[in-house]
């Protein structure tokens, strides 16, 4: 059974990451395609989803290495290799890993 929660986390990971990369490649093609001010806001967007998912996460008391995963895109992965790890909540810490 652990073996398919690992996978499902996987499949998941593998989902939106797609999703990630999907979205900065429409960027780069508006801006390059003379669609400068759709690419822009594609990027505000990614930008301001990135910078919200390090708040919470800095918030939540995930700390700082947890709120520049986010900020960088790597934050599903920090999240999914706490879980597989069994990595306890920190101190401080308001949501356990499943959840964050």
């Amino acid at each position: 059974e652990e073996d398919v929660e690992i996978a499902q986390m996987f499949g998941a990971l593998a989902i939106s990451y797609g999703d990630l990369f999907s979205d900065v490649a429409v960027g780069v093609q508006l801006l390059f395609s003379g669609s400068r001010a759709e690419g822009v806001v594609t990027f505000a967007i990614l930008v301001f989803a990135l910078c919200s998912q390090a708040l919470v996460a800095y918030v939540a008391g995930q700390g700082p290495t947890a709120a520049l995963s986010g900020l960088c895109g790597g934050k599903q992965l920090f999240d999914t290799y706490r879980v597989i790890k069994k990595i306890p909540r920190q101190a401080g810490q308001v949501y356990g890993n499943t959840i964050m």
